[in-house]
């Protein structure tokens, strides 16, 4: 061993992501350019893997291919690089008169792994992706034949000068680009990092290395993902480092933190354990400390940092739902955007086309009433099914991959149902004008909510799929619709309706807990539900008077109720009905005494039951609902 190569102990832990940034930059180096560490990390990870990758043995020492060697068309004209998979050369293509670029596989036990490279990336016409022009092989083993790039690696091209932050988003948006048109094939790339991005001469960027890549379809849905050790920790999503499967949101987590790294010339998270890395990652969503953060502000867009905040969630569900989503955002400009109205403005209103100008507001705002269905089109795509199909149909059991089909049929529904309510609302303000502003945006929080229901119902079965097989009723899955959809006139009610950023802290952590709530109620998760509540059921009894609370006082009651202490459930079904009578919220009010009469008849009440009942069909009557009919309390 060389006296300066790191010990093995040192580069294990370097293979498991616990070594400070600098300490990486220098082992990557090292390792780099020293055939004996590279070997070395190949034994260790040898071990980490379920189908144990072969050491290099002594016949597989690296052979460095002299300038003018032939292989077959190809003449090798010098080494210009080496990675964990392979040497790259420079050589020169006879037939068609060209310079190309030569990755010559290091171990044959890869050659499987490089040939499905090669399949992968050849399928890709993009810019920004590396071409694969052909594959051979040379003395046992394979090589790809690859087009050349005279340019530098990310890393490098921030070295040589400070860039601007127009210049290094011009280079990711290209990126992005490259990225989105991967994954639209059902490529990952798996190692998304500055030395995976190469930027020539031209100041175009290439995205190269797909050596991690892997498809993700449902033909090949019983692959475990990725593991530790393929990869780089430091640029590792976390449900990479868990070692769960991987997606294309995978890759957008890693877009962002390599854009944070180029923007501010620092790594974002520390490279301690990775236990510690997991953990400062969920509070860096919880805290959403970059759009927090007075000092980042002052060094780049507001904008910017909403985007990289939204890509880098702890939760892959949390992120953008594309990579062109995502570059939509990062290009955003308000400042820019306000300033293009404005000029419409004023020459709409300087008398040039008042007329034209007038029908284009009214088109607009109709045809803001018709895309409904797309509100919900961020979390519940065809992409966010193919993550959460992987474990049913991992399962290889027929009845958890009919529950599987099940769920999307009633989600796709659910979705169709989301979309109808919110163009119905958008078009009672907008189009008919027999809605006020002020209910307009009562009934979309309450859509927003039930948005943030949905979302949460899809992150709880990301983590545990089987709690869907669980779940005690298919077709009620979720909560209702219908509620956000009646119109609530009473001041009381009127008064609560707030922009959710002008909430306090308080009234922002009960909605919070609304959202969870109702995703376990959901799921039938109805113990996680009351441990979640119970604590708080005192606090909302004495000070509960907002809509919010009454939703929280009925689930804590329901949760009894499924408990079979319907004693305990009285009061706050009670308390509810209190808080939404004194709103008028007669649908809300009906939901919850349909509960009440029932308590009233399991604790042998059927005096008091019968007159809720009776106040129950007064409402129907009184608001002319559709669709409302009682059963029989037995």
């Amino acid at each position: 061993m060389p006296l300066s190569c790191p010990s093995e102990n040192h580069l294990l832990t370097f293979l498991n992501g616990q070594l400070e940034t600098h300490d990486i930059t220098s082992i990557e180096r090292h390792v780099d350019e020293c055939s004996h560490c590279l070997e070395t990390i190949f034994k260790i990870r040898s071990l980490s893997l379920e189908h144990p990758i072969n050491p290099i043995h002594s016949s597989f020492t690296e052979h460095i291919i002299n300038p003018g060697t032939h292989l077959g068309r190809f003449t090798i004209l010098e080494k210009v690089g080496q990675g964990g998979m392979g040497v790259v050369y420079a050589a020169y293509d006879a037939n068609l008169d060209r310079r190309v670029a030569i990755k010559m596989l290091r171990d044959p036990c890869f050659s499987k792994h490089i040939l499905d490279e090669a399949k992968i990336v050849a399928r890709l016409n993009h810019p920004c992706v590396h071409a694969i022009y052909d594959m051979g092989e040379y003395l046992g083993k394979t090589f790809l034949v690859m087009e050349f790039i005279n340019g530098k690696t990310l890393d490098v091209w921030l070295a040589e000068q400070k860039r601007s932050a127009q210049e290094v988003i011009a280079i990711f948006l290209q990126i992005a680009d490259g990225l989105h048109a991967a994954h639209s094939a059902g490529i990952i790339h798996g190692d998304f990092k500055p030395k995976n991005i190469m930027i020539d001469s031209h100041h175009q960027a290439h995205l190269i290395d797909f050596g991690l890549s892997k498809k993700f379809t449902l033909s090949q849905i019983s692959y475990k993902g990725i593991s530790f050790i393929q990869g780089t920790p430091a640029f590792m999503a976390p449900e990479q480092v868990q070692g769960a499967p991987v997606s294309y949101k995978s890759d957008q987590f890693s877009f962002c933190l390599t854009l944070f790294q180029s923007l501010f010339g620092q790594m974002l998270f520390a490279c301690g354990s990775l236990e510690k890395r997991q953990q400062e990652i969920k509070e860096f969503t919880q805290k959403k400390q970059l759009i927090n953060s007075s000092f980042l502000k002052k060094r780049t867009s507001l904008n910017i940092l909403k985007t990289l905040q939204k890509g880098l969630s702890f939760d892959p569900l949390d992120r953008f739902s594309n990579m062109h989503q995502l570059a939509i955002s990062l290009k955003y400009n308000p400042v820019q955007t306000w300033t293009k109205r404005i000029i419409c403005l004023t020459l709409a209103f300087s008398g040039i086309g008042i007329g034209l100008f007038l029908n284009q507001i009214r088109v607009n705002k109709k045809n803001q009433c018709i895309h409904g269905e797309e509100q919900l089109s961020e979390i519940w795509n065809d992409q966010v099914k193919q993550i959460l199909a992987t474990p049913f149909f991992n399962s290889n059991q027929a009845s958890v991959i009919f529950a599987w089909f099940e769920f999307v049929h009633f989600m796709d529904g659910h979705q169709k149902e989301f979309g109808q309510a919110y163009n119905e609302i958008c078009a009672a303000t907008h189009i008919r004008k027999e809605q006020s502003m002020i209910l307009l945006e009562s009934k979309m929080d309450c859509l927003e909510l039930k948005k943030q229901e949905i979302k949460q119902v899809l992150t709880l079965l990301h983590r545990d799929f089987s709690l869907l097989l669980n779940a005690t009723s298919k077709p009620q899955l979720l909560s209702p619709i219908e509620h956000c959809l009646v119109n609530i006139n009473s001041a009381m009610f009127i008064a609560q309706i707030n922009p959710v950023d002008d909430l306090n802290e308080f009234e922002i952590n009960k909605r919070h807990l609304l959202i969870q709530a109702l995703a376990y109620k959901d799921l039938g998760m109805i113990s996680s539900m009351h441990e979640l509540l119970i604590s708080y059921q005192e606090e909302f009894l004495k000070h509960g008077k907002t809509f919010i609370d009454a939703q929280l006082l009925g689930l804590i009651g329901y949760s009894w109720i499924q408990k079979k202490q319907e004693k305990s459930a009285l009061t706050f079904y009670q308390q509810a009905i209190y808080i939404t009578e004194s709103m008028a919220h007669d649908w809300m009010t009906i939901f919850y005494s349909l509960d009440l009469a029932q308590i009233y008849k399991v604790l042998g009440q059927d005096k008091e039951s019968t007159m809720v009942i009776k106040h129950i069909d007064a409402l129907i009557q009184k608001n002319h609902f559709k669709g409302l009919y009682l059963c029989p309390v037995s």
